[in-house]
């Protein structure tokens, strides 16, 4: 489900576009072993050549960590 502010339009990206996005990921779950493998599969994803984009994932230790400086 795509979902957006009424207000601001929607700006599809083309592959070109989409291919120089990047970040860090930081995932956070109770069960900390879940979100390290996630973890695992999201840094295996990013590493493929067709990915859109290259993120980093990592496994934060709390909630609080996981949403530090996040914007």
């Amino acid at each position: 489900m795509n979902r957006h502010n009424p207000g601001q339009p929607v700006i599809p990206l083309s592959p070109q576009d989409s291919s120089s996005l990047s970040g860090v990921i930081r995932l956070y779950d109770i069960d900390r072993e879940a979100a390290k493998a996630n973890e695992v599969i999201g840094n295996r994803l990013s590493e493929r050549p067709e990915a859109a984009g290259k993120w980093k994932y990592e496994t934060a230790d709390s909630l609080k960590e996981a949403l530090s400086g996040a914007d």
